[in-house]
This record gives C-alpha cells, sequence and structure tokens, in this order.
C-alpha cells in the first residue's frame, strides 16, 4: 500500500544510526549503502554525459555547413512593369546556388517574383536581373539564397493573379 511521503520522491530523513551500526543487510534494506546509492544515481550520470555530448557536437559542427548569403545592393524601377535588382551573392565556391526576389506594391502583395540561378563558378558574384513587375512596384528584395530551388519560398499573388509569363532577364 501506497503512503503520502514514499516512493522516490520522498523527503529524506536523517537515522539515529550511523552506517557502520547496522548490518550489511540492514543496510541494503534501507537504502543506506554507497552501492545502492551508485546503482540509482548511475543512469542519470549517464544520460547527462549524453546530453552534454549531444549539444558540444551540434555547436562544434552545426555551424561548419557552408552557408550562402546575399546581400541586396540596389534597385531601381525602370518602367511600370519592370525594375533592376542588384545584388551580390557569397557561397562555398564551385557550388550552385539559387536567389528568391520579389517586388511587392504598397499594400505587401506581391507584383514580381522569380527564382534565379546562380553560376557556380566564382565564390562572389554580383548580379544584375530586370524582374518583370504586374504593377507598379513600392518594395524589392531578396529573400534569400540556397543551394536548391526547393528550399526557396514560392511567391504570393493574389489569388486568381497568374505571374508573368518570363519572370526576369539577367542584365550584364
Amino acid at each position: 500500500m501506497w503512503h503520502p511521503g514514499t516512493g522516490p520522491y520522498a523527503a529524506w530523513v536523517p537515522s539515529p544510526f550511523r552506517r557502520d551500526q547496522l548490518s550489511s543487510d540492514m543496510q541494503a534494506r534501507y537504502g543506506l549503502s554507497s552501492g545502492a546509492r551508485n546503482a540509482a544515481a548511475a543512469p542519470l550520470v549517464v544520460a547527462s554525459i549524453v546530453m552534454a555530448a549531444a549539444v558540444a557536437g551540434w555547436f562544434a559542427f552545426g555551424p561548419t555547413r557552408p552557408a550562402i548569403q546575399v546581400r541586396l545592393l540596389q534597385w531601381e524601377q525602370s518602367s511600370p512593369s519592370e525594375v533592376r535588382i542588384t545584388y551580390a551573392v557569397t557561397k562555398p565556391a564551385g557550388a550552385p546556388a539559387y536567389c528568391a526576389v520579389r517586388t511587392q506594391d504598397r499594400t505587401r502583395v506581391d507584383t514580381g517574383f522569380a527564382i534565379v540561378p546562380v553560376p557556380a563558378a566564382p565564390d562572389r558574384i554580383q548580379q544584375s536581373i530586370l524582374l518583370t513587375t504586374l504593377a507598379p512596384m513600392a518594395i524589392a528584395e531578396v529573400l534569400g539564397c540556397a543551394s536548391t530551388a526547393t528550399d526557396l519560398p514560392s511567391a504570393a499573388f493574389p489569388p486568381g493573379v497568374a505571374p508573368p509569363a518570363i519572370p526576369y532577364r539577367l542584365v550584364d
């Protein structure tokens, strides 16, 4: 029968006896032997060591993955249906990349969107594109770059609005 204050979470109550005053059977029965305490603490120690090793491994090897960085340098609306966007991409040399570029109007509705491939050859490249827009825009941004196009966000045109047939052109 279970009684309140008993079990593994019960408060420790000091014994009027010292360990050396009791037989080994009595020490084992009442958990006064050091072996019983060590056996109960061993799984906690092992679990703590495993968790600490996992966290240390994540911090040691997680940030070493090659990152693709992008910085928007300039944008200029050349006509009501086109905007010139210039950005710089830093990536591992020889690795291809893709960047998601979009424009929005004053109400933050997408007016233009494209996923643009970045050449694999140099590790730092500056690219300029002419992005086709459906209406005059107020904001141009590079949403990000990734090693695959599927890792990038998709367009968010309003329902019933079709994106431009040719979303962008590279500019030399």
